[in-house]
């Protein structure tokens, strides 16, 4: 299955891929795959690729640093290409793979789970046999439901990481 993560400033999305490894949800992250959707562009202003580039820097490093790491890709790179200031230069030497169309149309849409803080349902366990897409968007404005929506467009199911769950303070978002 696919999920994807709709990235809001406040909890970036290197959080997001700390608390997706952290024994703390007991999750079990060792066989999960993750791919970060880059369609979003167009979504976003200038500044907002700009910090989603640095945030995907981070979030990399901080699944290669995990004691458990999530097999990474980044898909969508064809829409991402045109707003090249979303891209990390280094991207290209990432040990990751690297897909071209978006995630709804690389995957079967049955593998689709779409992770969107809108969904109601946590994300309780992951699935070895799941790909979970990242929405590589960082919403300055907060346009609420954009992953929701896709994952819906999709044909998907949406859940939400379990941030109120799992997360070590009570105020972290959403």
């Amino acid at each position: 299955l696919v999920v994807s993560v709709g990235l809001v400033v406040g909890y970036p999305f290197a959080r997001y891929m700390l608390l997706l490894t952290a024994p703390a949800c007991a999750v079990a992250p060792q066989s999960a795959s993750v791919s970060v959707e880059l369609s979003f562009g167009e979504a976003m202003s200038s500044r907002e690729r700009r910090s989603l580039s640095r945030q995907l820097v981070r979030a990399y490093g901080a699944n290669r640093g995990a004691p458990h790491p999530l097999r990474l890709s980044f898909s969508a790179l064809d829409e991402a290409s045109l707003h090249p200031d979303m891209l990390h230069r280094d991207l290209a030497r990432w040990d990751c793979q690297r897909v071209g169309e978006r995630a709804d149309v690389r995957w079967p849409a049955d593998e689709l789970v779409w992770l969107s803080p809108d969904a109601g349902e946590p994300l309780s366990t992951l699935d070895p046999d799941v790909t979970y897409v990242v929405s590589g968007l960082v919403d300055r404005s907060v346009v609420s439901g954009r992953s929701l929506e896709r994952s819906r467009a999709a044909g998907g199911r949406a859940v939400r990481l379990p941030l109120r769950e799992c997360a070590p303070r009570p105020d972290v978002h959403p």
